[in-house]
Order: structure tokens, then sequence, then C-alpha cells
């Protein structure tokens, strides 16, 4: 089941979602802005790929969280080209209800990131101000 998580989430997302933006987009001009993010998620998606298929990955358990581990794909320049696919489309999308979307979902992560984190940091940030 982690392999097939891997492929979904790692492999076909990159390349899916600013797919599924791209047809979305209510005209020629729209559709064209969202090429180059559905060209990063394309080669994004097929490196990711090869990276599963070429090299050994790990999922195990850490602090109640699945941890997905690919020495190919675990990498900042990839982490980078995947955001720039897959939330990039959804800001740059002329469907306002797909830009409040990504920006929910963005915002959503970043919430969880600092309930996360909070035992983590060095201060409370509410108490400096």
């Amino acid at each position: 089941m982690g392999a097939a998580f891997m492929l979904y989430a790692q492999g076909l997302l990159p390349f899916l979602l600013p797919l599924s933006v791209l047809l979305f987009e209510p005209d020629v001009k729209s559709r064209r802005r969202m090429l180059p993010f559905l060209a990063i998620g394309t080669a994004t998606s097929l490196y990711i790929q090869w990276g599963l298929t070429a090299y050994p990955f790990q999922v195990y358990i850490k602090g109640n969280s699945l941890v997905y581990i690919n020495p190919a794909t675990n990498n900042m320049t990839v982490a980078v080209l995947y955001v720039i696919a897959t939330c990039g489309s959804l800001f740059f999308s002329k469907v306002k209800d797909i830009v409040i979307f990504g920006a929910a979902v963005a915002s959503v992560i970043i919430l969880a990131y600092f309930w996360k984190s909070s035992g983590d940091r060095p201060f409370a940030y509410a108490e400096t101000m």
C-alpha cells in the first residue's frame, strides 16, 4: 500500500493536478497559461516515477505519521518543482473557485505545520507581540 500511495502522491499528482486545472480553464488564453505548469509537472512526474522504480524506498512510522523515503526523490529540487507544478497551477488559474481551493489547501498545510512543530520552536510567536 505504501508503494501505491507513493506512486500516486509523488509519481502521478504533479502531472494530474495541473492537467485537471488546465481542463477547467474557460478559454484558450488561460489554458495556455497552464502549459508551463503541466510541462514542469510532467517532467517532475516522470523523474519521480523513474526514481521510485530505480531506487529502493522506505515507509515507516515516526511520531504518529508515515514517512516515505526515496533517495532519488527526497531532495529540495524535486520538492520545489513539485510545489510549482501543483500549487502554481492552482494559484494562477482564471477560475476563482480553483484559486480559493489552492489558498485553502495551502493555509491548512501551514496551520498543520505550526501545530505539529509547536514543541520544536524556541519561543511562542504570540508571546513576542
